[in-house]
């Protein structure tokens, strides 16, 4: 269904920093399981607060007030892939590659520590 839903009032750290919208999204099956397809909007009103949060080095932290992430969630797998990133409506090849690698990983971001590598490593990409 159409349509954008706030997921910003919960209960996490930045949740002053950061709007996040879930918008464009549908559950569906297929021959890999239930899935969960959608977009996932970062608005960001303090991005230097939500670098901190998750301790971003200072030469990774560019000015962002927007991105927009694509992806597939599966329940069965438990995994979510990502089809397209744009940050301020713009693309960037390296950050495109560093989430195809991490689509190819097999990796699962099931915990506090492997989120936050990827939060990392994601920003990193992007800025480097």
């Amino acid at each position: 269904q159409q349509g954008q839903i706030d997921i910003s009032d919960s209960n996490i750290m930045w949740k002053k920093d950061l709007n996040i919208l879930l918008d464009k999204s549908f559950i569906g099956f297929n021959d890999n399981g239930l899935n969960l397809s959608g977009k996932v909007i970062f608005n960001f009103k303090n991005i230097q607060n939500f670098y901190k949060s998750f301790q971003i080095n200072k030469k990774f932290r560019k000015n962002i007030s927007q991105i927009i992430i694509d992806f597939d969630y599966n329940f069965e797998e438990n995994k979510v892939r990502f089809n397209s990133v744009k940050i301020d409506g713009n693309s960037n090849t390296k950050l495109d590659n560093y989430l195809d690698e991490f689509n190819d990983s097999q990796k699962k971001l099931n915990n506090k520590i492997v989120f936050k590598n990827f939060v990392n490593l994601f920003f990193s990409n992007y800025a480097g």
